[in-house]
C-alpha cells in the first residue's frame, strides 16, 4: 500500500497542477447545494446590477458613448476580480491539497 509519506515526494507542481485540472470543471459547477448555500448572495448581485444598469441608463440619450465606455469599464473589471478569484482559488486548493498530504499519518 502506498503510504502518505511516499506520496510527498512526487508532489511536484506539474502533478499538482493535473490534479487541479482535473478537478477544475467538476469544482466549477454550482449545484443546488451550492445555488442554496449563496442564493442570498446571488439575490445581493442581481440587485447590484440592476441599480447599476439603472443608473447607466439614467444618463441621457446624448451620452450615448459614455453610457457604453462605462458599460465596458464594469465588465472589464468583474474580469478582472473573477481572473484574481480564479487565481486564489485554484492557490488555496493546491495549498490545501498540499496541507492534506503533509498532515501526519500513523
Amino acid at each position: 500500500m502506498v503510504k502518505v509519506r511516499n506520496l510527498k515526494k512526487l508532489l511536484r507542481d506539474d502533478v499538482i497542477d493535473v490534479i487541479y485540472m482535473g478537478r477544475l470543471e467538476s469544482l466549477s459547477i454550482i449545484t443546488t447545494e451550492d445555488k442554496e448555500n449563496i442564493n442570498e448572495l446571488l439575490e445581493d448581485r442581481k440587485k447590484a446590477y440592476a441599480q447599476i444598469d439603472a443608473a447607466i441608463n439614467n444618463i441621457p440619450n446624448e451620452f450615448t458613448e459614455t453610457r457604453n465606455y462605462i458599460r465596458e469599464s464594469i465588465d472589464n473589471y468583474l474580469e478582472i476580480v473573477n481572473a484574481i478569484a480564479g487565481y486564489e482559488n485554484e492557490k488555496f486548493y493546491k495549498a490545501g491539497f498540499c496541507d492534506g498530504i503533509s498532515v501526519p499519518h500513523k
